[in-house]
């Protein structure tokens, strides 16, 4: 009895440490100033083995004011697609956007996300990865946060997770298998979905889809995702709860959607993640069945994060695939203007080369050896590509 009340002791005085020293962090963080006391937003990205936590801290006029966190995992991503995607799906609905963005890996789109942001908020946004002065210092602290954080949570139980989730979203049972879907497209044009799978709290790869809507047209996010969902439904072994990347609308359209299922088939329960906006910091609401206002859970809830990681998680996946369909689009569009060169032989240039730029910079020698390429459309090639820059 009294090694265990030795031992209760001990645990109490770590966890009376622990907050000691976020309390310290937290004075660190508002001690910390801008180079030249302007906006910025500073985005750090911590990751062990598939699960990632993000980080953004809110500097206004030189003083850290606050921060958000939000976490997913994934087997297959990197730091800087996390951020990529991050940077689309927060900025899309938050507001306000600070006219410098810091983030902590390098982003393949930094120009193009750059150029989206300005237009978004009407002014000229900077994205920078700084990797040395004080602009590092400041990524320094947003990734040592996003560490912290990981470090708390990652021994956390799924099950007691997903039991914690059952009494938030008030469901008849644990969610032991879930799916997100979310839709991309750009003004309705190569309008994508994707669903993602995760067992007891896993990503499950073996359920991840993507789909091409096709009856669709123009920009009805509603409807896109209710032909996303009847074709998921087609396939049957649904799950204990379906995750929306959207809003009461959205709910309302996939509930619709289950509404014609067979009596013999219990429908997936609903949750729909939203963003609000709130003095320029942007949180999450979630849309329940049956219930008329947003739930809301405080920014740290084990429920809600999961709920966040896994909407992030597909989110990231529909950028992704939205994405790879408007390359190829791009490459198609490019050649077909060369006689002779159709979809099997697009196709074998682009598994030589990779991308549209490496075609571009190929030489005619390098062309004319992929199969089925001749040395008259090699040069076709060369001169489609030199007139384009003339």
């Amino acid at each position: 009895m009294k090694r265990d009340a030795a031992e209760e002791k001990y645990e109490d005085a770590a966890r009376v440490r622990d907050q000691i020293k976020a309390v310290l962090k937290t004075i660190e963080a508002q001690s910390v100033s801008s180079v030249k006391g302007e906006d910025q937003d500073i985005i750090g990205v911590s990751q062990k083995n598939a699960a990632f936590q993000v980080v953004i801290l809110f500097s206004r006029k030189g003083v850290i004011t606050g921060s958000k966190d939000f976490r997913f995992e994934n087997q297959g991503a990197s730091p800087s697609e996390v951020i990529e995607a991050f940077l689309k799906q927060y900025y899309h609905t938050d507001g306000y956007v600070a006219k410098s963005i810091l983030i902590s890996h390098p982003i393949e789109e930094i120009e193009s996300i750059s150029k989206w942001l300005s237009y978004l908020a009407q002014k000229k946004i900077t994205i920078h990865h700084p990797v040395r002065g004080k602009r590092a210092g400041m990524i320094n602290l947003a990734v040592k946060n996003a560490e912290s954080i990981l470090n708390r949570t990652e021994n956390r139980d799924s099950a007691d997770i997903l039991e914690m989730a059952k009494t938030a979203l008030n469901l008849e049972k644990s969610p032991y298998r879930i799916e997100a879907m979310d839709i991309s497209n750009m003004q309705g044009n190569q309008a994508v979905g994707t669903i993602v799978a995760f067992i007891n709290g896993r990503p499950h790869k073996e359920g991840y889809r993507n789909f091409r809507i096709k009856g669709v047209k123009g920009i009805d996010d509603y409807e896109m995702m209710s032909e996303m969902v009847k074709r998921r439904l087609s396939h049957g072994g649904l799950p204990d709860l379906f995750i929306i990347d959207g809003g009461k609308g959205h709910l309302m359209a996939v509930s619709r959607v289950l509404k014609g299922l067979p009596a013999e088939v219990e429908p997936p329960a609903l949750v729909a993640v939203a963003k609000e906006r709130e003095q320029g910091v942007t949180g999450d609401k979630l849309y329940l069945q049956g219930r008329k206002n947003p739930l809301r859970l405080n920014s740290d809830n084990p429920v809600l994060l999961m709920i966040m990681g896994i909407r992030d998680e597909v989110h990231r996946r529909a950028v992704t695939y939205h994405r790879h369909l408007r390359k190829k689009e791009t490459i198609k569009s490019v050649l077909d203007q060369v006689p002779g060169i159709g979809p099997s032989k697009r196709r074998l240039l682009l598994k030589e080369f990779g991308s549209l730029e490496a075609i571009k910079g190929a030489t005619k020698e390098e062309l004319v050896k992929v199969r089925g390429i001749t040395e008259t459309m090699a040069v076709k090639i060369k001169e489609l590509f030199y007139n384009s820059d003339a």
